[in-house]
């Protein structure tokens, strides 16, 4: 069995994906496969991406609402773009760029799920509505302390937008290179925002990171709200309870008898019920009479030929 090493994955993924383009007939497919930003796998469909640029809209204003709170002051939010990329080859690209970063993530079992993100710079001037302006970017632990209050609040609007995303472990602060904690494959979407006051000419720049396969669920919700209605939600449950098993019990008769009657007993003895044969038999389900029956054969099995529904009492109701 051959081990392929992550590099060898991501090569794996981009052959197949050569492939599927270049072998198409058309001139311009076989152009698509040269111009194509192969550092941009095509998680998501052309539907999907719509759907992802609407969530990440009103994350935006969500992101406005709580800083303005947070600073104290009346803060802009913009979301400019959003693109995929394999985890390894973004976490180079950012690295190079800047030499510093202040980045907050939130993990499950090791992996990183989500990763709020900006330069030195830029938090340096997120600092400014609250602690003026910094002499360099050689953060005191109470500067710090801020930065991860913030970055906090942010992670948490998205993890309200995601009831479905986990997180089992509490926020971490990492001041430095960028990480990301998961394999250099995994399909993760950078979505960039910026931080502006009202007028002002200078922004800053805030990038969010999640892996592509918790944004999956949401654009399936989306997609199906439109179609599912609550008729067909019910319909679709009576199937399901169609298709369920039930157990039910014919009781034949029973009888009380002391414990020195009980120890009595013995082969060939008859024990004497409470009913005649005459009577019906009461068919139960979950322990609760629903039938009354004649006990009959059939094909040499044991049967019962309902005779009749039995309505439930008060107390059963109760």
């Amino acid at each position: 069995m051959t081990t392929l090493s992550a590099d060898s994955k991501i090569e794996e993924k981009l052959r197949v994906l050569r492939k599927q383009l270049a072998g198409k007939q058309t001139l311009s497919a076989q152009e698509d496969a040269v111009n194509h930003n192969w550092l941009e796998p095509p998680f998501f469909n052309a539907k999907q991406k719509k759907q992802i640029n609407h969530f990440c809209s009103k994350l935006a204003a969500r992101f406005a609402e709580d800083l303005s709170l947070f600073l104290k002051s009346e803060i802009e939010v913009t979301f400019n773009a959003a693109s995929v990329h394999f985890c390894q080859y973004l976490a180079d690209q950012m690295n190079k760029a800047s030499d510093n970063r202040i980045s907050y993530g939130l993990a499950n079992a090791d992996i990183t799920e989500i990763l709020m993100t900006v330069t030195a710079d830029d938090a340096g001037t997120l600092l400014v509505p609250i602690m003026g302006i910094l002499e360099s970017n050689e953060f005191s632990s109470l500067e710090l302390s801020i930065l991860q209050d913030l970055l906090e609040l942010l992670s948490h609007i998205i993890t309200q937008a995601l009831p479905t995303l986990t997180v089992s472990q509490p926020g971490c602060l990492v001041n430095g290179k960028m990480t990301l904690e998961m394999p250099s494959w995994q399909e993760v979407l950078k979505a960039e925002f910026s931080v502006s006051e009202p007028g002002s000419e200078t922004s800053v720049k805030l990038d969010l990171i999640i892996r592509c396969d918790n944004l999956m669920q949401l654009t399936e919700k989306e997609a199906s709200r439109k179609t599912v209605s609550p008729d067909d939600i019910q319909k679709i449950l009576l199937v399901h309870l169609g298709e369920q098993t039930a157990e039910l019990t014919c009781e034949l008769a029973k009888q009380s008898i002391t414990i020195k009657e009980l120890m009595g007993l013995d082969a060939n003895d008859i024990l004497v019920l409470d009913k005649s044969v005459c009577e019906p038999v009461v068919i139960k389900l979950n322990n609760t009479p629903v039938f009354e029956a004649q006990p009959a054969t059939c094909e040499k099995h044991y049967a019962a030929c309902i005779l009749k529904t039995l309505k439930k009492s008060k107390t059963d109701t109760e």
